[in-house]
């Protein structure tokens, strides 16, 4: 708990009301009026540095969540001091942007050479997934939404026509078929195949049975390892819209080893991931 060291002179006290009434934020006799200041002064502070930093983030946009995160903690843990002397709790207590910003998956992002996330979701049959589970098989894990022209023609939208209204991006093959070209792999046989829907057709995270109509309409098979999983609100957010379309290619030891995400790749789809996943399915 973070707490606060205030000079006791009386002179430094002064001016403090006295800056205070000038700017109208308090009455001259406010009791506590400079734990309160300062408390306000910190918050202003730490949204500017906030602000700075998702601006510092545009160019690292894997680091964009975790920032603004630990932001949001320092807030709460800076203001509830001096609030609580008021009778009441801190400001951000009331705050959804708080709620929001601090997902329960572990250290998200993915960051490629590290151990993947460890998601637990549900699967287009409702069943809860732990991601993990698949550990010791090659894993492609691919980020779609419904709206996403890419993610429906990866999906073979172009094969079985649009999902839910959307047209899928003209002549782009399904993934699976992309994978036995460049790879040389059926993709549920030789490795596990996921595709993680976050965003449904508002934007919003997906339904149940919307993620179960989309793996319906893709033939994607749990039977055959074709896994469609569940996005929730704790994923969405500007790091993973920008990793969409996209795939990552996890290893046997569940780390991530090749990055396709989004509109600023890591390594090449066709050149680098694809080709890498025949050979770690070998």
């Amino acid at each position: 708990m973070v707490g606060f060291d205030f000079d006791d002179s009386e002179e430094v006290r002064k001016t403090i009301r006295i800056s205070a009434y000038v700017l109208g934020c308090l009455p001259l006799n406010a009791e506590g009026v400079e734990e309160l200041i300062v408390s306000r002064i910190l918050i202003f502070a730490v949204v500017a540095i906030t602000a700075f930093a998702a601006v510092f983030a545009w160019t690292q946009p894997e680091r964009m969540d975790q920032i603004t995160m630990r932001s949001i903690e320092l807030v709460k843990t800076t203001s509830r001091p001096a609030m609580e002397k008021f009778g009441g709790t801190a400001v951000v207590e009331s705050n959804p942007i708080a709620d929001v910003v601090a997902p329960a998956i572990e250290s998200w992002p993915p960051v490629l050479n590290q151990r993947f996330p460890e998601l637990k979701l549900r699967d287009q049959e409702g069943r809860v997934v732990k991601l993990s589970d698949f550990a010791g098989r090659p894993l492609l894990i691919e980020f779609a939404a419904v709206s996403c022209p890419g993610c429906q023609g990866f999906a073979g939208g172009n094969e079985w026509g649009g999902f839910g209204g959307f047209k899928p991006q003209p002549g782009l093959e399904s993934v699976k078929q992309y994978a036995r070209r460049f790879a040389q792999v059926e993709l549920g046989r030789d490795v596990v195949f996921v595709q993680l829907l976050v965003y449904g057709a508002d934007m919003k995270p997906p339904t149940p049975s919307e993620v179960a109509a989309w793996a319906s309409h893709f033939q994607m098979d749990r039977k055959r390892g074709e896994i469609v999983l569940q996005g929730t609100s704790e994923l969405i957010g500007p790091v993973t819209h920008a990793m969409i379309p996209g795939f990552q290619l996890i290893d046997r030891d569940f780390v991530l080893r090749y990055d396709s995400c989004g509109h600023r790749p890591r390594h090449d789809f066709y050149r680098e991931l694809l080709p890498a996943m025949g050979k770690l399915s070998e």
